[in-house]
């Protein structure tokens, strides 16, 4: 496992409109903190690279070339603008013109050494009840109720099937995943967040364990994956008595998940608000005991941090407090582990066979006429090294308008859209 950060490709601006942070401070930032790679995020106005319907390979080599120069690594772009693609998710008229556009997309990705593409399956992107949920200490975080959307309007003019939007969702993993394959690139989706059912008249797929299951199946392939947010997958229903872990090793065994949002929320189901990295429903040690156990070879991202006292919209000092507590988790249980390897060689070696004394000892009987005398040498046990596990040193989205409190003084929002403060759930 690797640690990493997650952040807008195109730097970050307040709701005013001002550079708060850009790419080359974001990737400093980076470093500073121990992270080994990045994730870099495109949402609807903001896209990692130019352009209106796709990306180009020189763009995107330029921006590897700068992630690169910080001396971090690229591990993944994670979306692209909503405009590249809502045709083919809602089976608009313009479908097929997408779906050549999107094919040029994933092929420069390739081309230009990123190896993961990550997206969602959310033409209405993330919903948020509120961002002014008061949790430890005053710190302010995201919550979602349903109740409170359930007669939402409609946001795309009318409402979608869960049928049709499943047909939609296959008819472009059989198109693109032989693609990726040919380009040696992964794909993989990040659940709808909220996972509630429908809201706004969309049908929110991947919801739960079972349809991630069929998702995977629909083109058996390596490219053919999971962007797993473990915040999201928290928030399911699925994830209550242990099905959270029970999705992680499932996953893991099958190696489909492609990178990790590492964050946590208060309670499977809905309502739900989100929380500090240690302080949701979700054992994050034993998450990061069952990542290592399943082999999973890629990155941890921190993801959604609480608003908290002095710190930037983006939420520097909360990220480093994340990253950090990853990064403590990854060498306690690296510890645990060689502990663990170095006292099996020393148990194994007390069980073997004494040959020099003892019951199993060779027997010798003289050294024949004619050969050397010199005594063979003998296999002195020397238990090995302990067996290290690599753990290297090295969004909330720029919310828009900040939402309006109702009458009962409570903060909501309808749809959270691409300038939600989602990472990955918009990170999604």
């Amino acid at each position: 496992m690797r640690i990493g950060f997650n952040f807008l490709a195109s730097g970050f601006n307040t709701p005013a409109g001002q550079s708060e942070t850009n790419l080359d401070d974001f990737l400093t930032f980076a470093a500073q903190y121990g992270a080994s790679d990045v994730v870099l995020q495109s949402y609807d106005k903001w896209g990692a690279v130019p352009g209106t319907e796709r990306w180009e390979f020189a763009d995107l080599l330029k921006l590897r070339m700068q992630v690169e120069s910080h001396g971090l690594h690229l591990e993944a772009l994670e979306n692209v603008p909503t405009a590249f693609y809502d045709h083919i998710m809602l089976g608009g008229p313009k479908r097929d013109e997408q779906i050549e556009n999107m094919i040029h997309t994933v092929r420069s990705i390739a081309r230009a050494g990123i190896p993961i593409f990550g997206y969602n399956w959310m033409p209405s992107n993330v919903w948020r009840t509120s961002f002014h949920t008061l949790n430890r200490g005053g710190s302010k975080v995201s919550s979602y109720d349903h109740h409170e959307h359930v007669n939402a309007p409609y946001t795309h003019g009318r409402e979608f099937t869960e049928e049709e939007m499943w047909g939609n969702l296959e008819h472009w993993i059989k198109i693109i995943t032989p693609i990726a394959e040919e380009e040696g690139v992964r794909l993989g989706i990040h659940p709808p967040d909220p996972p509630v059912k429908s809201v706004g008249g969309i049908p929110r797929l991947l919801t739960g364990f079972d349809e991630y299951k069929r998702l995977i199946e629909i083109v058996d392939s390596p490219s053919n994956a999971i962007e797993f947010c473990q915040g999201t997958f928290s928030e399911m229903e699925d994830a209550a008595d242990g099905g959270i872990y029970d999705m992680v090793r499932y996953f893991g065994e099958r190696n489909k998940i492609l990178y990790v949002h590492f964050r946590n929320v208060s309670n499977p189901g809905e309502p739900f608000q989100e929380e500090f990295i240690n302080t949701g429903h979700v054992n994050m040690y034993k998450m990061i005991k069952i990542y290592q156990e399943v082999g999973f070879p890629g990155v941890l991202v921190n993801d959604h941090v609480p608003d908290t006292i002095g710190d930037t919209q983006w939420g520097h000092r909360g990220r480093a407090y994340a990253n950090g507590y990853i990064q403590a988790l990854m060498d306690v249980v690296a510890e645990e582990e060689a502990t663990a390897a170095e006292a099996e060689s020393v148990s194994d070696a007390a069980g073997a066979p004494n040959t020099v004394y003892g019951p199993d000892a060779t027997v010798s009987h003289g050294i024949p006429l004619g050969e050397s005398s010199q005594q063979p040498e003998r296999s002195i046990f020397a238990p090995p090294g302990p067996a290290m596990i690599e753990t290297p040193n090295p969004a909330m989205l720029p919310e828009g308008d900040t939402d309006a409190p109702t009458d009962e003084g409570r903060d909501r929002s309808t749809a959270g859209d691409a300038d939600s403060r989602e990472t990955g759930d918009g990170s999604a």
